[in-house]
């Protein structure tokens, strides 16, 4: 049967002319911030202790920690395009520093001369001014834009009507706080052919955030920086349908479990992956793997923010909890942490199966730690042993374009993005150009 591609980078810039930003901009540290090691050793509280409170007040309990807000709209109403961020860092007071894959929450729309960027779900965009002449990514096809971040007017409302207004602010590289500027203004750079828009972290007062009223420290959770957006319903097109395998350690009187299920996966410069997290409140959240230059390693890093949720504490239900997810690598005895915090994986390609599977190497494993200003709801929350995902490069459905549309043309082209001959042996990618302009790229094995 043939199965969809997820397509590598190179591939992806060879036959489809997109520019994935993070090869000039790397997503670590372009700054070289040093992200702080988060996870305290002495802090490894027991899988059953932890799981025994989340049992006892998770029923009902999971809600979002974020306030409920609501855009205010602009007299021009303009509908922008839902995008994914694959590169990008974001901030809470728990975690500081981190990245959140696959952030989904911003939208953006460039379109006849004009640009409009929304960073924040249920917040109003603002606009930004097209410039003339060079800039750094000309050669790629990029258009530089200034996008004016600061309004008189706010971004959006709560249901208190509270106002919040978007704003620009500095990161303290020493204390890793945040704190509003007076800069009213962003660059950014759009590639039209990709439908892409980087906003690079060009110094340390370039990170976007949403303010209330005068506050000088942002919105927890509502911060980004050096985010590479694009379309959703173009990045589905490369998802891919999976699963996974793994088992919850028998701790105390909690058995151990095994888990399995289906996730979706999206390969490019990193592996993301999402569905196998088997805590509720991150079950959905994506996941980064780093693959090595060779491709035949993955790493997973503490640095990544899974999610953040509110817990009841106590059994009344007078009062709540924050807790931020990251992941974490934890030793095979469970005794500690890993040295740098991560969980190691091999990869394997079966070109025969039209497979990619990730699998834990055995000297650690998949943890998921919880940050919370309560010590009963901090440490280790879950963890996941022998944790085996397979990349079946089967189409997720909702990605599947229609059908009945006419194929304009076909090119075929090797694993390294050269244009071939159809009847060359070996796996290929065949890419279809439809009559309404849209592109189909499968995978197909000539024997």
């Amino acid at each position: 049967m043939k199965k969809f591609l997820l397509l590598s980078v190179a591939v992806l810039v060879a036959i489809c002319g997109t520019a994935k930003r993070n090869h000039v901009v790397p997503m670590s540290n372009p700054l070289d911030i040093k992200l702080p090691k988060m996870v305290n050793n002495g802090a490894f509280k027991s899988v059953a202790s932890k799981m025994a409170a989340y049992d006892a007040f998770y029923s009902g309990v999971e809600k979002s920690t974020r306030p409920v807000l609501k855009a205010v709209k602009k007299a021009a109403d303009v509908e922008l395009v839902p995008a994914y961020a694959l590169a990008d860092y974001t901030y809470t007071e728990l975690t500081g520093l981190t990245s959140m894959p696959m952030y989904d929450g911003a939208s953006f729309l460039v379109k006849e001369g004009k640009a409009y960027l929304a960073p924040f779900e249920n917040a109003e965009y603002f606009e930004g001014v097209i410039e003339q002449g060079d800039n750094m990514y000309k050669e790629d096809g990029a258009d530089s834009i200034t996008f004016t971040v600061v309004s008189p007017t706010p971004a959006a409302v709560d249901n208190e009507d509270n106002q919040y207004f978007m704003g620009l602010a500095t990161l303290n590289p020493q204390t890793g706080a945040l704190k509003r500027n007076d800069q009213t203004t962003i660059g950014a750079y759009y590639f039209a052919e990709a439908d892409e828009l980087y906003v690079p972290v060009m110094s340390l007062s370039d990170f976007v955030c949403l303010f209330m009223e005068d506050d000088k420290t942002p919105l927890d959770g509502f911060v980004l920086a050096n985010f590479d957006l694009q379309s959703q319903e173009s990045l589905k097109e490369y998802m891919s349908k999976g699963t996974f395998t793994g088992t919850e350690p028998a701790s105390g009187s909690y058995p151990a479990e095994d888990y399995s299920g289906d996730i979706v996966a999206l390969v490019s410069d990193y592996i993301y992956v999402k569905g196998f997290n088997p805590i509720g409140a991150i079950k959905d959240s994506w996941v980064e793997f780093e693959v090595s230059d060779e491709g035949d390693m993955a790493t997973v890093s503490d640095a990544q923010l899974l999610g953040m949720a509110d817990f009841y504490a106590d059994e009344a239900q007078t009062s709540t909890v924050t807790v931020a997810f990251c992941p974490v690598g934890i030793l095979p005895d469970f005794s500690a942490y890993t040295d740098d915090y991560s969980s190691s994986y091999f990869i394997v390609d079966d070109e025969t199966e039209e497979t990619t599977t990730i699998e834990s190497t055995g000297m650690d494993c998949y943890g998921i730690y919880g940050y919370s200003k309560s010590e009963d709801w901090a440490g280790a929350w879950s963890m996941l042993q022998d944790l085996k995902i397979v990349i079946t490069y089967e189409p997720v459905e909702d990605a599947i374009r229609n059908t009945t549309v006419k194929t304009a043309s076909t090119d075929y082209f090797d694993m390294q993005g050269r244009k071939v001959n159809a009847a060359q042996k070996g796996l290929l990618i065949k890419k279809s150009t439809m009559a309404d302009g849209s592109v189909q790229s499968v995978k197909v094995l000539n024997k």
